[in-house]
Parts: C-alpha cells; structure tokens; sequence
C-alpha cells in the first residue's frame, strides 16, 4: 500500500513540476532534472504521508468520525506538512540542486534557512489546498486510497509549490 501512495505522489510532483513549467516559460524549454527531483521527491514522500495518514487512521481519538477527520486534517496540514514536508522539501531540493559541495548538515542547514525566509507563504499555501481536502479524505476516504486520492484531487499544490520552489533560488 505504501508502495502505491508513493508511485502516486511522485507521478503527482513530477506532473505538477511539468504543468508549471510548461506554464511559467515561454521557451517551451522543460527541466527535466528538476522534473525528475519533484518525482523523486514525491516517491520518497509518498512512504512517509502513508505513515502518517495510517498513523491518523489507526489513532483512538478522536473517535467520532466528524471530529476525527478535522483533527487528522488540521494536524496534516497545520503540522505534518510544516514540521515535515517543509523541511525535507527544502533539504532535498538543496542536496540535488545545489552546485555547491557541502556536508549533508550543511545543505539541511541552508535548506532550512530558505524555508524559514518562505514558511508563511508557503503554510499558507499548503493549508489552502490540504486542510479542506484533508477533512473530506479523513472523513470518507479508505485508508488504502487517501495518499492517491490527495494525489488526483490535490494537483493544484504540486503546480503551486513548483511556482513558488521549483527554481533552485527563492
């Protein structure tokens, strides 16, 4: 099941990264280093949004399914993607894209220097798009599907996310 939420977040990225470039440049001239990052880093996400989703899922509180699904929305969108995906997003961009050689400390360093220039902009963005879905994909979605449903119905923040974070400088 992992192995699906991840093929279906990288595809997701990859595509995002592909529809914003084609829309963001006029020269029809597509990165496909930086395409293959958003799939890689989507692939890899992929494994760690499945762990956390099964975590909401398996968790006794709340119980009723209403309070439920806002409790495993807002803490998705309000602490997972900002206490996790942020930083990792940041980190991986800057160890693959960097021209620079650093230690691996180091890139996470200066990765997590540019989230900390960018994190209201970019919560604000992910919470736009992720807390209102989260609610109907906690509340009605299996387990199994939740990583792929948020892949389909969430592609506006892989679009976003390549505008705003898809160039190797902020």
């Amino acid at each position: 099941m992992a192995g699906r939420a991840s093929l279906a977040l990288g595809c997701k990225y990859c595509a995002g990264d592909l529809i914003a470039q084609n829309a963001a440049s006029r020269e029809r001239e597509l990165d496909r280093r930086r395409a293959g990052y958003f799939f890689g880093f989507g692939c890899y996400y992929g494994v760690v949004n499945y762990a956390v989703f099964r975590a909401l899922a398996m968790s006794a509180w709340p119980a009723a399914p209403w309070p439920k699904a806002l409790f495993s929305a807002c803490f998705d969108g309000l602490v997972h993607v900002p206490l996790s995906f942020y930083p990792q997003f940041y980190f991986v961009r800057e160890v693959v894209t960097s021209s620079e050689r650093r230690t691996l400390r180091q890139h996470f360093e200066v990765g997590l220097r540019k989230y900390a220039t960018n994190w209201r902009e970019d919560i604000l963005a992910s919470a736009a798009v992720f807390v209102p879905l989260g609610i109907a994909n906690f509340r009605y979605v299996p387990l199994v599907w939740r990583t792929p449903f948020l892949s389909l119905i969430g592609m506006v923040f892989p679009i976003v996310l390549s505008l705003q974070r898809g160039a190797t400088d902020d």
